[in-house]
């Protein structure tokens, strides 16, 4: 993975590609996600620059780290826990039932 730091901003704010992109010609587009810190906070969101921008954009950060599977799991993570709470919640609700205090 390579982070790209944007230097037309003043704030900081890099960039990740994803495996999602057109990346075939010069002018067409890189997709990805961005990271600015705004505000005081951190704010993600996805977006694109032209695969020149790219090219004039310092890299700060390269590492082994495949981004695709950190998003498959952080998407894993989610669903898992959502189903864990949902289930902590029925059997909390069984209990209940059992006590007569529905």
């Amino acid at each position: 993975m390579k982070v790209y730091k944007n230097p037309w901003v003043s704030r900081e704010s890099y960039f990740v590609k994803t495996g999602a992109s057109s990346c075939a010609g010069y002018s067409s587009l890189c997709y990805g996600y961005s990271i600015d810190h705004w505000n005081g906070k951190w704010e993600v969101r996805k977006t694109k620059y032209y695969r020149g921008a790219l090219a004039d954009m310092p890299v700060v950060a390269e590492n082994h780290i495949s981004l695709q599977r950190c998003i498959e799991d952080a998407i894993k993570d989610a669903i898992l826990s959502a189903v864990h709470d949902a289930k902590d919640g029925m059997e909390d609700e069984s209990e209940d039932e059992k006590d007569g205090r529905s």
